[in-house]
Parts: C-alpha cells; structure tokens; sequence
C-alpha cells in the first residue's frame, strides 16, 4: 500500500488522467485493500501534507521530545543517524502542521483514495489502521500506549513549548543542509527539509534555491526510467 498510494498520487500530480489503465490498475487495488487509510505511517505522513488526509489521521511525532535533556536514553539524539535525520524534518513539518492547498485535484485525490465518503470518515480511528501487506512488524503494547498519550497531549498542548520545538527543528535543518551543502543526508530528508525551509523561510529564499540546486545530485535516468538514489556518490 505505501508504494501504490504515493506512485498513485504522484502519477496524478503529474497530470496522468483517472482513466488511465496504470491508474487503474492502481485505484483497483487501493480500493480492494481497504483505501489509503491502510498505507503505513510515512505514506499518511506525505498524505496530510499534499492535504488528503487530516493531521489527526497519524499518531503524534511529539516535537518536543526533542526538548528533553540529551542524557535521557529515549531523546532522538541517540536514533541512528538516518532515522534520527529524518525525524528531524518531519517533526517540525508536524509541529507546523504544513499542508499545501486544496484544489479540484487534491478534492479528486480525497475520493479516489478512500472507500468511504472522505467527510464521513473519523481519520483519528485509523492511526493505527495498516494493510496487512505493509505489516512488517506489528505494533507493541508499549509503543500503543506510548502513542496513546502523545496522541491525547496534541489536544492540550503548549503553543509556547511547542513553538520552541519547532525553532530548535527549524535550526537542526538549517545547521544539516549547511553542512551537507544541501545534499544532507540522504534524498528522504532531504525533501522534506526542502519542505521546511520552503514553509520557514519562503519559495524565494537563497535557502531553497541552494536546496533546489542539488535536487539534480540525485536524479538519474536509467534504461526504464528516471530514479532517485539512495545516497549521493558511491
């Protein structure tokens, strides 16, 4: 489901029409499986994002967990360093709660997606809701409880606090790219850094032009089409 879901989007947001057999093909089995509500937690992370999905369809990111002290063995300082990198942008783009705009495709998306009328659905009852095709590894009790208590702070959380998670993210960002030059550490993060310096610092900041200009870096075209790669260089 994460892979169909987001090739789906992404095949439409390209401008290919709903009656095109790829989409289909694709729709059939979205459909088949239940919709996009069964993809696991990154794909409904991009979903909120592009705006078919609310913010509460996805389990807190907690961004203030980064405010802890960095002794305590559960502070992200101590993730492995891709998993920790990613994390990083993703908990400023949910502590900003980022969503592009709605349009008559992101209306169109909001249909296809879901077997069910999208305003008649309780996003907050799928968090946890995953394919079982995608189910690699089920969710322990710790970590349900664990969710259960970041998901019930998101509904009295402090502005104050969480505006000092989001500039101590923002400035993560900004200190990665810097001393990547914009390559950072790999394309995952990369592109959703992209996307917080596009909502902190604005579409025309010499930022994002610096971070547009190594999106090419790891682009390549290939007998079957174009790929991104997982790292630049060897």
């Amino acid at each position: 489901m994460f892979g169909t879901v987001l090739n789906y989007i992404s095949l439409r947001l390209l401008g290919i029409h709903f009656d095109d057999q790829r989409i289909q093909n694709a729709y059939s089995f979205i459909q088949r499986e239940g919709g996009a509500m069964y993809a696991p937690s990154w794909a409904k992370f991009w979903l909120c994002v592009l705006g078919v999905m609310p913010w509460e369809g996805i389990n807190s990111l907690f961004p203030e967990l980064w405010l802890l002290p960095e002794w305590l063995p559960v502070h992200p300082s101590r993730y492995w360093c891709h998993c920790r990198m990613v994390y990083v942008p993703m908990s400023y783009v949910y502590a900003e709660k980022i969503v592009g705009e709605t349009s008559s495709l992101i209306k169109e998306l909001q249909n296809e997606l879901y077997v069910d009328n999208y305003e008649n659905i309780d996003f907050t009852k799928h968090r946890n809701t995953i394919s079982s095709l995608d189910l690699y590894a089920p969710q322990t009790t710790l970590l349900k409880i664990l969710n259960f208590f970041t998901n019930a702070y998101e509904n009295l959380y402090n502005r104050q606090l969480r505006n000092k998670a989001s500039e101590f993210l923002i400035n993560y960002i900004e200190a990665e790219d810097e001393q990547t030059n914009y390559i950072d550490i790999g394309p995952v993060n990369k592109f959703i850094n992209m996307l917080s310096i596009w909502h902190s610092k604005g579409r025309q900041s010499k930022q994002f032009e610096l971070h547009l200009n190594r999106v090419n870096d790891y682009l390549w075209l290939s007998e079957d089409g174009m790929k991104v790669q997982g790292y630049n260089g060897s």
